[in-house]
């Protein structure tokens, strides 16, 4: 049967001994050695007086190179460090804020070597706030296009607007801006857009709601018309004047369409006459889909009766 002599007990023991010495020191000596080693700090601010902003120089971080045993610095790489930065004394203007990280309790076991940046650099300015109006600037279709903008409404029209005194002086107005060129249909729309302002400017409400309409293109056209009789026939009646001048509003594409354009109708209603009795009555201007009054010459015209004797002579005179 195998067996372990006292003596290489004592070998292997004396062996794991020495083992164990050696890891310890190791240990001791990489602790303990100075190193460096860079550490990002989160920035907060505090204490900004009140109707004061900050405009230019803020920054979210600061890097700081620190020496010091290297197992203690790889602690600090897991932690949320925070440096906070005092503004209750700053001013309009710039202000230069020295940046102290090596004062953070965390930082008491470590030399500081550097930071950067070592310093802010703040632009400071007065808060303003003021009632501007908005303009929108809607792209209409284009020239090729059957259709044109009709009008424009923006609901709210007015914005309150707060930043830096200097900025917010100058803004008269803020635009609003849309492309409506994209349409191809006649009609209301309606689109909720964001409003634009210069950087560092709040805007309330921050959105806008654009509500135009989309026409086709017209053109005004002068027309004369033959009055027509609704409920008589022509040859029993004289019209004085017998044709009415209109001035029609016509989509543009319907303007050299004849049949659209014959349908554009002037009537005059007949009442019951005796033959020989007359009387003025208003005429009646019919209009096809898409077109519009505008003006008309006579809103009434004089309707007789023709005597039976005399219908037909009569009716020569009038044709």
């Amino acid at each position: 049967m195998f067996s372990i002599s006292k003596q290489h007990l004592q070998t292997l023991f004396s062996l794991m001994l020495s083992l164990v010495f050696a890891v310890g020191l190791w240990y001791v000596v990489t602790g303990s050695a100075q190193v460096e080693a860079d550490v990002a700090v989160r920035v907060e601010y505090r204490g900004l007086p009140s109707g004061l902003m900050v405009e230019e120089g803020m920054i979210n971080r600061v890097n700081v190179r620190l020496r010091g045993p290297a197992e203690l610095l790889r602690s600090l790489h897991d932690r949320d460090l925070t440096y906070t930065v005092d503004l209750s004394e700053v001013k309009r203007g710039a202000n230069v804020i020295p940046l102290e990280p090596g004062s953070l309790l965390e930082f008491k076991a470590y030399e500081v070597v550097s930071s950067r940046p070592n310093r802010l650099v703040l632009e400071v300015d007065a808060l303003a706030e003021k009632i501007v109006p908005l303009e929108a600037l809607v792209t209409p279709p284009g020239e090729s296009s059957e259709l044109r903008l009709a009008s424009t409404v923006l609901e709210p029209s007015f914005v309150t607007v707060q930043g830096p005194e200097h900025i917010v002086r100058t803004l008269d107005k803020l635009d609003v801006v849309y492309d409506a060129n994209r349409e191809t249909e006649a009609g209301a729309r309606s689109v909720s857009l964001a409003i634009a302002a210069p950087d560092l400017v709040e805007v309330t409400p921050p959105v806008t709601t654009l509500r135009y309409t989309l026409a086709a293109k017209t053109e005004l056209l002068d027309l004369e018309r033959l009055v027509q009789l609704d409920g008589g026939e022509l040859r029993e009646y004289m019209v004085e004047p017998p044709r009415v001048k209109l001035r029609v509003d016509v989509p543009e594409a319907r303007k050299e369409d004849a049949n659209y354009l014959a349908s554009i109708r002037v009537l005059a209603r007949v009442p019951e006459l005796a033959p020989g009795a007359s009387t003025r009555v208003s005429v009646l201007v019919m209009l096809p889909p898409g077109a519009h009054l505008i003006d008309v010459e006579n809103l009434d015209v004089q309707l007789t009766r023709r005597e039976e004797s005399s219908e037909e002579e009569d009716a020569e005179k009038q044709e």
